[in-house]
């Protein structure tokens, strides 16, 4: 509770023209490759950062926006909507990851063992948008990783290692598909970071 409260003081204490959301600040490594992800459950807006750029997601409308200084650049989603006979089931009590308690779980696909994957439950609602938002950044043409091709499991979507909560890492434990470092909540968002070239900055949401 002392997070949240604190993340509204913030906000507060800013300047009335640079408020903005009370967002999600996410830091990880998605297929090898650091990303930055702030992420607005209420707005469905993410903002994502990695090697090839950054990217704006609208989640609501499914649209990627590549982002250049004042230009926003819709893309292609280059594939279908992936399948989703994924099933998620938790073990046993996992180590800690980026400061944050999680369960162990492992993913399969019919009698395919996909992946393993260390969940946190409680950060779900306030996650369930950035992981539809890798979703769409990674069946967009050139917008970051795309996710691998894995034997009998096909190219898996975030979503299904996000289906019980937020995942602190997925994948191999020696080569994880993705990897949590650090993630804040409550994070005051400047204003218009999260809103397309053109538009009115998104009004303030609580925390």
């Amino acid at each position: 509770m002392l997070r949240y409260t604190l993340g509204a003081a913030l906000l507060l204490l800013l300047p009335s023209g640079e408020l903005a959301q009370a967002a999600t600040m996410i830091e990880g490594r998605l297929e090898g490759q650091a990303v930055e992800m702030l992420a607005d459950n209420e707005t469905g807006r993410v903002r994502l950062t990695g090697p090839s750029g950054t990217y704006l997601v609208d989640v609501a409308t499914s649209e990627v926006f590549a982002l250049d200084g004042s230009e926003a650049k819709p893309l292609a989603l280059a594939s279908e909507p992936p399948g989703r006979d994924y099933t998620l089931a938790a073990w046993a009590p996992g180590p800690q990851v980026a400061g944050h308690a999680s369960e162990y779980h492992v993913l399969t696909r019919a009698d395919a063992l996909c992946a393993e994957v260390l969940v946190s439950r409680w950060m779900k609602p306030f996650t369930d948008v950035a992981a539809q938002a890798l979703d769409l950044v990674q069946r967009t043409e050139g917008a970051g990783a795309p996710a691998a091709e894995i034997a009998g499991c096909g190219r898996i979507p975030f979503s299904a290692y996000a289906s019980a909560g937020w995942p602190l890492m997925a994948g191999e434990k020696t080569r994880p598909a993705f990897e949590t470092t650090s993630i804040r909540f409550g994070v005051p968002a400047p204003a218009g970071s999260l809103s397309l070239p053109g538009e009115a900055p998104a009004a303030v949401s609580a925390p």
